[in-house]
C-alpha cells in the first residue's frame, strides 16, 4: 500500500518554478530537507525512505498515486506524526524534536467543504477592503 520511496511505482517528488516567499532559515540552508524518513503503523510501511529538499522560494510538487504516502510525509512535516526512522527538517528545525519551533514556520492551506467558499485571502487571513 503506502510506498512513497525512491523506487515506488509512479511515485515523483517534483520542484517548480519559484514561489512566493521565503522563510528565514538557518546557515542558508533549504527550507525543508528530509533524508531517508520513514513512517511505520505496526506492519504497514506508510512512508519508505523519501529524501528530498526544498530550496527557499522554490514552489514544490509532491505527487504521487493514491495510498503512496504522500498525506503521512506531509502530516510528519507538519509535525501531527513521528517519524519511525529518518530526518525532516523544516527551516533548519527538526520536526521530532523542535515542534514548536517547526509550527512557528509553517503556512496551512486547508481543504473540505468548510472552506470551499473562501478566497486565498480569508484562507490568509488578509482583510481587503475596497
Amino acid at each position: 500500500m503506502g510506498d512513497l520511496g525512491r523506487d515506488a511505482p509512479g511515485a515523483q517528488v517534483a520542484p517548480a518554478v519559484a514561489g512566493l516567499g521565503s522563510p528565514v532559515v538557518p546557515n542558508g540552508s533549504a527550507t525543508i530537507e528530509v533524508t531517508d524518513l520513514t513512517k511505520s503503523f505496526g506492519d504497514l510501511e506508510a512512508v519508505r525512505g523519501v529524501s528530498f529538499s526544498v530550496a527557499a522560494g522554490e514552489t514544490f510538487g509532491f505527487l504521487g498515486p493514491n495510498g503512496a504516502g504522500k498525506s503521512t510525509t506531509i502530516s510528519m512535516l507538519c509535525t501531527l506524526l513521528h517519524p519511525t526512522s529518518g530526518v525532516a527538517k523544516v527551516a533548519g528545525y527538526d520536526v521530532a524534536s523542535h515542534q514548536a519551533d517547526v509550527r512557528k514556520h509553517l503556512e496551512l492551506a486547508p481543504q473540505g467543504p468548510f472552506f470551499a467558499g473562501l478566497s486565498r485571502f480569508a484562507l490568509l487571513g488578509v482583510g481587503i477592503s475596497r
